[in-house]
């Protein structure tokens, strides 16, 4: 766990120090996480290189429902080295986020668990179990955000934490993002 947490610290430090470009252009941005998991989105930029986002998304396996509340700091680097034009649009992103897991399980999801009898109805019926937990996640990414158009596209993935009092899960997540740009920096010249 110790290896995990410096290598987090490591790719956060190294995306907070990177050189940045001008051509990043978004300041707001709202819309749809699309992969595991599922939800909306808002993002808004607080320095040139440095973006805070905040999402909520659902997770529905067979055995639970998993709901997320999310934020995330983000740390963005457009001077990537890549000099072809399609490429100026393009800007490399790693980051930390910090959540709240809210879990429900309408199955015998937990083995050892018994069905509960209803003493006067004599119907017999599993319980239903909810759990809270904190979540940490870390992400890579890239967004391509388009000149002429009001949109920015996202792909990123890493691995997420939720330590929990029924589900403990050390898994990966892996989403694409469209959102729609609300209002965008004034480019440097």
């Amino acid at each position: 766990m110790k290896a995990l947490h410096t290598a987090l610290f490591g790719l956060t430090l190294l995306f907070a120090t990177a050189q940045v470009a001008s051509a990043q252009q978004a300041r707001v941005a709202v819309g749809a996480r699309v992969g595991t998991p599922v939800g909306v989105s808002a993002k808004a930029f607080l320095t040139e290189a440095i973006a805070f986002e905040f999402n909520a998304t659902v997770r529905q396996p067979s055995e639970y429902r998993e709901t997320n509340i999310n934020g995330g700091l983000f740390f963005y680097m457009s001077d990537h080295g890549f000099t072809a034009p399609a490429w100026r649009q393009v800007s490399l992103y790693g980051g930390l986020g910090l959540g709240r897991s809210y879990f429900t399980y309408d199955k015998d999801f937990i083995a050892g668990l018994t069905a509960v009898t209803n003493d006067q109805t004599g119907s017999t019926a599993m319980p239903r179990y909810a759990d809270m937990s904190l979540n940490y996640k870390a992400f890579i990414g890239a967004q391509y955000l388009p000149t002429n158009l009001p949109l920015e596209f996202t792909f990123d993935f890493g691995p997420s934490i939720t330590p929990g009092r029924v589900v403990h899960s050390l898994g990966a997540h892996v989403s694409l993002g469209v959102r729609y740009v609300v209002s965008r920096q004034k480019a440097q010249g």
